[in-house]
């Protein structure tokens, strides 16, 4: 006899519409110099292309001759550097104070001249690298993200408007024509820097981004009311949204993916196997998989800012964009890894439990042979662009 819940029956076809509901839209391509590539969650690659739309969670990634210029939905514009991988974490533009944009500089370099959401609500609009995060006021700027080497860390420079640079050590405010930096090693607060680095490099495209920088304010505030009142009228743009669940609901079960987390992180597999459904496909191999990387990776850490959910009777899909990184046996090399996974959790009388994972997710050992930490020297090349139907 099938023990397995009901609402688990099916668990690929409800997890695949829910993440249709939550894949909101975020902008459109504009321009595309050289090598660019759009990326998916689950990492599958499509060559960029104008006109195309682009969504949260996806990842815009560039060659080492590549440009991407993003037209985002609230009429604000993202020009990807070459050599870079920028991460949509999460984008609403709506038109109500739930409007949001969160981007996570995985490395390279990005230029951002914010649209309604930085102008009208500021606080939420974040960009977060390994090391730092990025606050804005109405703002144009640039960061950089050096993952390596001598000059390891982020950078932020102002064009106008303004940012505050901040890490668990401190934070600093830096004006028009500033920059600020801070390192990738822990426990040193970000500064000023007395000059802009070379590192904020200029392309060809500077005077397509003067123009479309012109155009999208001009146009910014009526797009906003033309957003509002589609919003008012149909609902929030993509689709309709099911009701926010309660905000206890949503605690609770980002509580348990923490608790999963804190239990990979120590590799601890008794405490992981009572947070599991011991219904779950590859219930096995994830313990397996875990209790492997503790006998191989020391001093794990995990980090996973920016988590949301979305609850349903007794089911929740939680997003994860998560860091990983540890000491390699043999020789203690460090190693890193970071992506985006998202995960089915069931509602038990014990409380949230882990239902389902993608193959490919924060739970793969980052000393699987054949991992690869996200990033442009690691990507497989772009599929070919599908023939038109």
């Amino acid at each position: 006899m099938n023990t397995t819940p009901p609402q688990l029956r099916f668990a690929p076809v409800w997890l695949a519409c829910m993440l249709c509901l939550q894949a909101h839209a975020a902008g459109r391509i504009e321009r595309v110099s050289g090598s660019a590539s759009v990326s998916s969650p689950d990492g599958r690659l499509r060559v960029a292309q104008p006109g195309e739309r682009v969504v949260a969670g996806e990842s815009l990634v560039t060659g080492p001759d590549g440009e991407l210029h993003i037209h985002m939905d609230d009429n604000g514009l993202v020009a990807v550097r070459p050599a870079t991988s920028l991460r949509i974490d999460a984008y609403v533009a709506d038109g109500t104070p739930r409007d949001q944009a969160s981007f996570r500089l995985l490395t390279g370099a990005f230029r951002s001249i914010t649209g309604w959401i930085g102008h009208n609500n500021p606080q939420r609009y974040t960009v977060r690298t390994a090391t730092a995060t990025i606050g804005i006021r109405g703002t144009d700027h640039e960061a950089v993200f050096v993952p390596g080497g001598a000059e390891a860390g982020t950078y932020d420079k102002v064009n106008e408007g303004g940012t505050v640079l901040a890490n668990d050590s401190g934070k600093v405010d830096v004006g028009p024509g500033r920059a600020a930096f801070v390192p990738r090693a822990r426990g040193t607060a970000p500064r000023l820097l007395p000059d802009v680095p070379p590192l904020f490099r200029t392309t060809a495209n500077e005077a397509a981004i003067e123009h479309d920088k012109l155009m999208l304010a001009r146009t910014r505030d009526e797009r906003l009311r033309e957003r509002q009142r589609a919003t008012a009228t149909r609902g929030p743009i993509g689709g309709t949204q099911p009701p926010l669940p309660a905000s206890d609901a949503v605690a609770a079960a980002m509580a348990a993916v923490d608790l999963i987390l804190r239990a990979v992180e120590n590799g601890d597999v008794l405490v992981l196997r009572r947070l599991l459904d011991p219904s779950m496909i590859g219930f096995q191999r994830l313990l397996d998989d875990v209790a492997q990387e503790a006998n191989l990776c020391k001093n794990m850490r995990i980090h996973a800012p920016a988590m949301n959910a979305q609850v349903g009777h007794n089911v929740a899909v939680v997003q994860v964009p998560w860091e990983k990184r540890c000491l390699a046996l043999p020789g203690y090399v460090p190693r890193l890894a970071s992506g985006h996974s998202t995960l089915l959790l069931h509602l038990t009388p014990s409380g949230w439990v882990l239902a389902a994972v993608p193959p490919a997710s924060l739970f793969t050992p980052i000393t699987a042979a054949g991992f690869v930490a996200p990033g442009p020297a690691g990507l497989p090349p772009p599929a070919p662009i599908p023939a038109p139907a």
